[in-house]
């Protein structure tokens, strides 16, 4: 890698102004872009996009609201954020794109989901949220085929990022204890 060499271009027109890019991944060989923008290069996007390496496309109709973070689970993408609802199509801060349609991921949360992860084939997601599928939580979920799920006991305060790490689930943010036990912002299990 070398960071003379770099060669910035312009992606397909990039993104209508003013814009911001929060989350992308790439899945099935192409870019997905999550944010607030409305138009990317002039195709009508509603906060979210795929980029083939020739031309940007929709997801169906969109987010009401901008993700905050984009992952690949089995063949489809999820997403989660601060949106209400996707492609027209009520999910409650989360949810799932099949390649040609958007389902809610289950009930869904009461505030902004931060982060989703893949921790051994299951779904976790932190953030702002203290209810999943109207359970308590403490700002940290996981899912299975029943619905959203209590982690211990959870956070004093939001999550703002997970990631797997090692074999392990590492969560970062502004909370201080996690099932009790004092962290400082860093917890793992």
């Amino acid at each position: 890698f070398d960071t003379l060499a770099l060669d910035v271009i312009d992606i397909g027109g990039g993104i209508a102004f003013p814009g911001q890019i929060r989350c992308m991944t790439e899945h099935e060989g192409e870019l997905f872009i999550g944010g607030f923008f409305p138009i990317t290069a002039g195709v009508s996007v509603t906060r979210i996009a795929t980029w083939n390496d020739t031309l940007w496309a929709p997801l169906g109709t969109g987010l009401n609201n901008a993700p905050t973070d984009i992952i690949r689970y089995h063949n489809d993408l999820l997403v989660c954020g601060l949106f209400t609802t996707a492609g027209g199509t009520t999910a409650r801060k989360v949810a799932g794109w099949n390649g040609t349609s958007w389902y809610p991921l289950s009930y869904g949360m009461n505030q902004t989901v931060n982060a989703i992860v893949d921790y051994n084939d299951t779904v976790v997601a932190g953030g702002a949220f203290w209810q999943a599928d109207n359970v308590n939580c403490n700002y940290v979920a996981y899912l299975d085929t029943a619905g959203w799920h209590q982690m211990g006991s959870g956070f004093d305060a939001p999550v703002k990022d997970l990631i797997v790490y090692n074999g392990s689930l590492y969560a970062g943010g502004q909370f201080q204890f996690v099932n009790g036990n004092p962290v400082n912002f860093l917890a793992r299990w």
